[in-house]
Parts: C-alpha cells; structure tokens; sequence
C-alpha cells in the first residue's frame, strides 16, 4: 500500500498491477480455495475492477452491492457481516432494500446509480482499474482441472446467449437477419452508418446460435479502439468476449478454444483487429474449431486490400460483413473479393430513408477554400506529370508505384491547403462573437494527418476545451475522452482517420471537414459520426472546406483543364452532402456559379458512385488519389 500511496497518477496502475499480481502468487500457493473463482472468473460470470483513493492516504472501506434477476428486480445491500473468528463479539449490521417493496425503490436506485458511477470511474474520490488481461490470465491459470460445478450438455444448450429483454428489432433489421439466415448465414448489411448494424449483427449471432446450437463468433474490426466497443455490446447478448491483444493472447484464447471445443462452453466471442485476424496465429485458432464458425467483419470494406484478402478463412461457413458503404473506391478487384467470400447484401438502408426515421437530419455549409497561386502552379505541373504516367502504367509495375506516390503528393496539396485554417479560425470567432464560446460544444474538426496541431493552437487561442483524437492517443485514454466530450468538458475533438468508423459518439452536432479526400467511404461515415440521434439534439451541423482554383480561371486551356480535374476531386463530396441536406438547394447555391464559370454545373449531379462509373480506369479524373487512401 506505501508503493501506492507514493506513485503518481501515471505510475499508480502500474503499481496496482504489481500489488495485485504479488497477492495472487501468494494466494496461489493454496490453489484449491481459488479453483472456483478462477473458473467463474474464466466463464466470465464475474468481473473485478481495483478502487484506489486518489488521496493517497485511506483505502476503499465501502461495502455494498446490487443483485438484479431476469425480471429486472432489484435488491440492495449496504454494509457486511463479519465472517471472522471475532465474529461474534462484534456488533455488525447491513440493510437490504427490495426494489418491489413500498418505499424502498428510491433507495434501491440511489445505490444502483452510486454503484455505475464508481464502476464507470466517475467517483471523484477513486481511481478505477481494471484487472488487465495477462492478470487475468493468470488467474485462469490457478482452475482446476475440472470445473467445481458440473455444466452438462444439456444446461450448456440452456445456458448462453439471449436477446436483451428491452430489445425491439426494427423491421429492416429483423428482414436482413432472416434473409442472411435463408442464405445460410452469408452477406453484407449494406445500411447507412448509425441505423444498428452492430445490433443487427450480434443479434443474427444469437438467431444462428438457437439454430446449430453451439457457435464460435470472430469478430473483426478496424481499429484496436473498437475491441472495446464491440464487446461492450457482446455482453449484453450474453456473450463472454475476449480481446486478441497483448503477448499472451494465443495462450487466453487457446484455452477458450479448448474448453469450446470440449462441449463446456455453448458459445466462443473473439474480437480482434482484420490485422490480428489475417495474421498465422489466430488464423490456427479459427481452423481448429470444431463447430460451426461466423466470421463478423466490420467496416468490411478493409479486407478487401491485399493484404488482409489472404487471411479470409475458407473453413468458415457463416459469414456478416457490415458497412455502410462495403465496395472499395476504385478497387474493382477488392469489391470483387468481399462479394465473392461474404456474399451478396441482405440488407439495406440508404441515408435518404434513414434521416428523420433513424437519424437527425442535417444542414450543410460549403465553405469555398482557394488554393495559392503557387499550390495551383504544383497542383497542375504534378497533373503535367500524371497524365503522362497514366498510358504507360499498365505495362509497369514500377511506374504504377511511382503513379501512386504522385497521385497521394497531389491529394495533400488540397488536404492542407493554406487558406483552410484561417477559414475555420473566422468561423469560430465569428460563432463566439455571436453567441459566445460556450456555443461551441460537441464538435469534432476532421484534420488531414500531421494538422491536428494547427487546429489545436487555434482553438487554444480562442480559449476553447480541445484534444486531438489520433492513434497516438492510449485506448486507455480515449474512453475518458470520449467521456469528456459526451459530458461537455471537452468542446471539441481534432480528428484524423480514428472516428471515421465504428465509434459510438452520438452527443456530436456539428462537424468541420478540413481534410478533403474524394473516396466516399471516408467522408460518408465521418458524415455518419455526427448524424446519430442524441437527447436535444434537433439537427446537426456540417461545414466542408471545398478546395477551389484561385480566383478568376487561367487563361491558357492547359491550365484551365487542371483546374477542372481539382473541381471534379472535390465535387462528388458535396453533391453527395447536398443531397440528403436540409438545406441542399442552399448548399448548391454556394457552389454553382464557380461551377457555371467551367461549365461543369453537371458535377452537381453526379454522386461519388456515378463519377466511380464514367471514369472506370485512372483516367485524368484525380478520385483516383484515394488509391494511396486505403
């Protein structure tokens, strides 16, 4: 305890780990005594977490509990009985409140939200850590041979997951679910981000489990920030998730594996990232299964790149893949690669019929951002360049990477644009002067990679509440932060790639895209980030930075043709924006005469998929930049 006492804040779970780690050897010398918890600790039916004073100087003394039933009844104790050999020359004492009892319930909810806040590390007076996974390990390794309860076939058939009772499928879920199962448990759910892909995809878990009786679940995600997430969900269907993450991963899930494999478990839940799931290890464990197998793989459209398509497992029979937008910009080969292994889509919901229904409607500012006459004058010799690459990269590989490189060194020119940063900074003080500073709140500034602390230094100066939310930051600290802005600390988050999918933030209403990127699976989940419904939330704000040519065209052809191919870059976004807006004749209005001036007013109607089809090669058309985005 002195260790703790002196550790600061950022050594104190360290020496957590450590005493807890010390105390389980100790008591690991008398194994028997501890086989049971360890078992109830490896089915995941109990769970601890480490309260520890943040004053350095008492200890976590408090004694009470809340016990709920499958009716949702709810008892509360305070307090203990002594079980010691003074026991009984001790007065002791505890309460119990029954929620069904007359005048008990307030007191049963006051300690039931007192328990979540203390567990969720909201308690001002402790700090919360969790029992990481090598610690957990190592208390799976004190079980027995044998389980001291007896779990037949027959109560694991019984036992295992369920649908929440508070559950209501809507019916474009429950449709999907029953034509994935009629296809055997292959497909895509092809729905706009926010409308419960995840809950759809967990639930049809569950339909499939009452099917074949046992199921081993893989789940796949993008990022490690979403393993989390997703086995936060898993376990209020009943599932017992791990995370494949740290060295002994193979070693907890192995034996997961084998106890799966065994009969005593009805269900396996594994969440790992698509680079874990594609690497040799895991790719072992799923081949040993011996039970039906489903593969969930969310934002799927990742596994189509080359390096994750080799990692598809064939000896998987059930297959889910989940995306709001699941075919590969400019990657034909890649599309082809997802339809073919996760089949054809059995659900779908564009955004158009999910806003207002499902999520908040939205308006749309494009704010027109000129480029500086020398990022033109780089802009179109780098265009000089590439059209002459464009003929001969067919027949080289060589000069298909060296394409790459120039098409993504172009793609920056607009992603950084000079002018971006002093636009946002006059809009923000144009808001506060207004409205004041606390106008500003639940705003997330989607920054192209390496700006984010331009933004930051701008909010400082106007004396907001910022942080960058980037790959740098631990996943232990992306929850608080997350926490943060949800509550209105934290005004604003400054992004680059790690909210554009699968993160659960609906408390967002208002986005500013400063990186541009012409590849539609970016820009319509970060659109999806801030379009969730959330309590007061009417209608969310989007304001886009549209990248155009310095005022007045060139007046040589050559010039004008490349800034032609920078509006055709940057037009689909916006008519994509523009047409599920609140406000898209408004919208159109901002852009249209520029265009009028170029005689390209037909951008305007052409979706990202619609531009994607009529310039199906590389062609002149600069979307291809997003080949150097995924």
């Amino acid at each position: 305890m002195s260790a703790l006492k002196r550790a600061s804040l950022s050594e104190r779970e360290t020496a957590v780990l450590q005493v807890v780690r010390r105390d389980l050897r100790e008591l690991g010398e008398s194994r028997a005594p501890l086989s049971s918890l360890a078992w109830l600790v490896s089915d995941g039916v109990i769970s601890f977490r480490f309260a520890v004073p943040r004053n350095k100087v008492g200890m976590f003394h408090d004694k009470f509990g809340i016990a709920k039933d499958d009716a949702g009844d709810l008892v509360a104790f305070h307090g203990s009985a002594n079980d010691s050999a003074l026991a009984g020359y001790h007065g002791e004492s505890f309460s119990v409140f029954c929620s069904w009892a007359p005048g008990q319930s307030e007191y049963v909810k006051r300690h039931a939200e007192r328990f979540e806040r203390l567990w969720h590390g909201e308690n001002e007076f402790y700090d919360l850590y969790d029992l990481d996974e090598a610690l957990k390990y190592e208390v799976i390794e004190l079980c027995s041979s044998k389980r001291p309860y007896a779990i037949s076939r027959r109560r694991v058939a019984k036992v295992g997951p369920e649908l929440p009772s508070n559950l209501r499928l809507r019916d474009f879920q429950q449709r999907a679910i029953d034509r994935w199962l009629a296809a055997s448990g292959r497909g895509l759910l092809e729905m706009a981000t926010g409308t419960g892909k995840t809950i759809a995809a967990l639930a049809g878990a569950v339909m499939l489990q009452r099917e074949v009786g046992q199921l081993a679940v893989f789940v796949s995600v993008p990022f490690s920030h979403l393993l989390d997430q997703w086995s936060s969900e898993a376990m209020k269907f009943g599932f017992s998730p791990m995370s494949w993450q740290g060295g002994d991963a193979k070693s907890r899930v192995g034996l997961r594996v084998r106890d799966f494999n065994s009969g005593g478990r009805k269900s396996l839940f594994v969440v790992s990232t698509h680079k874990s799931f594609s690497g040799p290890k895991l790719a072992a464990l799923v081949s040993s299964i011996r039970q039906p197998t489903l593969l969930i793989a969310d934002e799927v459209h990742y596994l189509g790149a080359p390096e994750y398509r080799k990692g598809l497992p064939e000896t998987v029979p059930h297959r889910l893949g989940l995306s709001a937008t699941p075919d590969r910009w400019f990657d034909p080969a890649g599309t082809r690669v997802i339809r073919d292994y996760f089949g054809e889509t059995v659900g779908s919901l564009p955004l158009g019929e999910a806003i207002g229904r499902f999520l908040t409607p939205y308006v749309y500012y494009p704010h027109l951002v000129e480029l500086t006459d020398n990022e033109m004058d780089e802009f179109s010799e780098l265009s000089r360049v590439i059209r002459k690459l464009i003929a001969a990269a067919e027949s080289s590989q060589r000069i298909v990477r060296g394409l790459e490189s120039l098409l993504r060194k172009r793609a920056r020119i607009v992603s950084t644009a000079a002018e971006k940063v002093p636009a946002l900074l006059g809009l923000l003080q144009q808001r506060i002067g207004t409205h004041g500073p606390e106008s500003i709140s639940h705003t997330i500034i989607y920054c192209a990679p390496g700006e984010t602390g331009r933004a930051l230094r701008i909010l400082g100066q106007l004396g907001l509440r910022a942080h960058e939310f980037t790959y740098q930051v631990p996943n232990s600290d992306r929850a608080r932060l997350l926490r943060q802005f949800a509550d209105g600390e934290l005004q604003v988050l400054a992004a680059i790639k790690c909210l554009d999918e699968g993160v659960d933030i609906p408390a967002t209403k208002e986005v500013y895209f400063m990186s541009s990127t012409s590849n539609p699976r970016e820009f319509v989940q970060r659109r999806g980030r801030v379009l969730r419904k959330y309590p007061g939330k009417s209608h969310a704000v989007l304001h886009d930075m549209v990248v155009v040519p310095p005022h007045g065209p060139w007046s040589d052809r050559a010039g004008t043709a490349f800034e032609k191919v920078l509006l055709a870059k940057e037009m689909p976004r916006v008519a994509e924006f523009c047409a599920a807006a609140d406000n898209q004749f408004e919208a159109r209005d901002e852009i249209f005469k520029l265009l009028k001036r170029y005689d390209l007013v037909k951008l305007l109607e052409l979706r990202p998929w619609d531009v994607y089809r009529q310039y199906s090669g590389w062609g002149d058309y600069s979307g291809s930049d997003s080949l150097g985005e995924d």
